[in-house]
């Protein structure tokens, strides 16, 4: 529900990411779903009534996968550009994600950050070895960002688990089932975002987000400009 900029919400913001109609769009929301409701009437909505108790796992597990197309799935509190899910979709790979090398300076920044509950990932020479909130800081490479693909096959596996793994998968986030099936022999590939997404929580961070470096503003209001002309630019950075 958080207003990303005047008359835009985040969710809109994540449509057009994502390049999705709301027909499209299965929501699967707990909190505040009924507010969610009243101002997306036409997209598909799916209760996760243990939205308190269980992890991003469960919520992906309340409504029924189809396995005949990929599916991207995306946290709903994170915005990101639309050159990554396109990257994301291309992929070749059973489980394409996007994860942050840059993780380090953003906790920095933001010292209220808990790390034990940071999905974190460690990758070498682009192998992804290992993802998950229990990996220690110092060996953590970069932090799962909360977007990802699946193919028809990796959803229909997940479809077929046995109901025992199901309920202790379903306390667990994201990176974990993607941990899961790494350690089963899925093919999966990250794309580094390099700091390119914000969470939704810090109003400021959205705007930096939206509009960028002033460099980065004036760039992208080129296009829109009439009545004025913005000049080439050269930009660096200073190290």
């Amino acid at each position: 529900l958080f207003e990303a900029s005047p008359g835009k919400i985040v969710l809109n913001l994540l449509l057009d990411a994502l390049d999705c109609r709301y027909k499209e769009l299965n929501f699967v929301a707990g909190y505040k779903v009924d507010q969610i409701k009243k101002i997306f009437p036409d997209v598909n909505f799916f209760l996760n009534t243990e939205w308190e108790n269980c992890g991003s796992c469960g919520s992906l597990f309340s409504f029924d996968l189809d396995i005949s197309k990929p599916l991207i799935v995306s946290y709903g509190d994170i915005l990101y550009r639309s050159d990554l899910v396109k990257k994301i979709k291309e992929s070749d790979s059973d489980v394409a994600f996007a994860w942050d090398s840059t993780f380090r300076s953003r906790m920095s920044n933001k010292k209220k950050i808990k790390t034990n509950h940071i999905e974190k990932i460690i990758i070498k020479n682009n192998n992804v070895l290992r993802l998950g909130i229990d990996i220690q800081d110092d060996w953590a490479d970069g932090e799962f960002v909360g977007l990802l693909k699946f193919t028809p096959l990796v959803l229909k596996q997940i479809k077929h688990l046995d109901l025992e793994v199901l309920k202790i998968l379903e306390k667990y986030n994201l990176s974990s089932l993607i941990e899961y099936l790494r350690s089963n022999g899925i093919k999966i590939e990250g794309f580094d975002v390099k700091g390119d997404w914000v969470e939704v929580n810090v109003s400021k961070d959205i705007a930096s987000f939206i509009f960028g470096t002033k460099a980065e503003t004036l760039s992208r209001l080129k296009r829109y400009i009439k009545c004025s002309i913005i000049q080439d630019q050269i930009t660096f950075n200073k190290i």
